[in-house]
């Protein structure tokens, strides 16, 4: 593969973990204030 495929392969998986953490997130709030207890999980599961 060449350095630009490689490149778009990783931006493709990046992008794909930032909109699942972006629809994580928008859940959560949803369920606020009842569940504020999972805030922390759902963050350490985006780092």
């Amino acid at each position: 593969m060449s350095d630009r495929e490689l490149l778009k392969a990783e931006l493709k998986k990046l992008s794909a973990k930032a909109l699942q953490a972006k629809m994580d997130l928008h859940d959560l709030s949803e369920e606020l204030p009842i569940n504020w207890t999972s805030i922390m999980v759902c963050g350490a599961e985006g780092a």
